[in-house]
């Protein structure tokens, strides 16, 4: 069984604050931070916790089997460390599906450019070397937090019915084409939903649900749901078939319930969005 240093509930508590308690707060982004020297730990640990939720680790093996359950949106690791080094950990982070989006900074006492090549070569977001700035080490997380968020607006609802998702190459792109296909070869299907999409895709459904809401900020039910409704769109402008069959088409079985959600997307009713959009043709 997984044991995280901090319970996962109540790690933004460290026992020397016991009478200063705070609230939890789940809109926090969740850090994962790893490093086998306890003193290191607990100093990176206090100087995050007032902005983020920290979940710490004494070896990369449990925070690997930990992020089997839970994704965080961040990972800062250690990198000498005896069960397996920060070098290792992310060559596994950035090569599994699941983990390949997550930034991860990495901290190590090796200053030399070769062991700062390493670091980079295995994928990693960003190279901090010991003795650091608690000042650089937060404006990296702040950076490359922003950065994510920035792809996610990119990457949102509006973006994906875009052409331009076929060109991309990044490990983000190539999941994101990787569910829109899943999901355009069973549109007609009703029947398709969250769960025969986990099946299809091989992930679990909470590390479905994370790296989709990271990604597009949508929930899996809605990505599923706005790519019904794009390729009704589409069917709307682009062929001679009636509302009442591009409603089934898409995988909807009642027209009245396909309406009421397009509306909600386009703002008009299949019938008016499609006499607008030719009308202005």
């Amino acid at each position: 069984m997984v044991n995280p240093i901090s319970d996962i509930k109540t790690e933004i508590i460290p026992k020397k604050l016991d009478d200063e308690p705070e609230a939890f707060n789940e809109n926090k982004k969740t850090l994962v931070i790893i490093d086998d020297n306890e003193e290191v730990l607990s100093f990176i640990f206090d100087i995050l916790r007032a902005d983020y939720r920290v979940l710490k680790f004494l070896s990369a093996s449990e925070a690997l089997e930990f992020m089997e359950k839970e994704i965080p949106d961040l990972i800062i690791s250690d990198v000498m460390m005896p069960d397996m080094d920060g070098f290792e950990l992310c060559r596994i982070l950035k090569t599994s599906q699941n983990t390949n989006h997550i930034p991860v900074i990495l901290l190590t006492a090796k200053s030399s450019t070769l062991n700062r090549i390493e670091g980079l070569s295995t994928g990693a977001d960003s190279y901090i070397s010991k003795p650091f700035s608690i000042d650089v080490l937060k404006l990296n997380i702040i950076n490359l937090l922003s950065a994510k968020e920035i792809m996610r607006q990119k990457y949102s609802e509006k973006f994906i019915g875009n052409s331009e998702i076929e060109n991309l190459e990044t490990p983000e792109g190539l999941f994101l084409k990787k569910l829109t296909q899943i999901i355009n070869a069973n549109i007609d299907n009703s029947n398709f939903d969250v769960n025969e999409l986990v099946n299809e895709i091989g992930m679990s459904r909470t590390v479905l649900y994370k790296k989709v809401q990271t990604l597009t900020n949508q929930s899996v039910a809605s990505f599923i749901k706005n790519m019904r409704l794009r390729k009704a769109a589409n069917l709307l402008l682009n062929s001679t078939y009636p509302v009442s069959e591009i409603t089934y088409m898409v995988g909807f079985n009642d027209r009245k319930h396909f309406s009421k959600e397009f509306k909600k997307l386009y703002n008009l009713s299949p019938t008016v969005y499609k006499n607008a959009q030719t009308s202005k043709e």
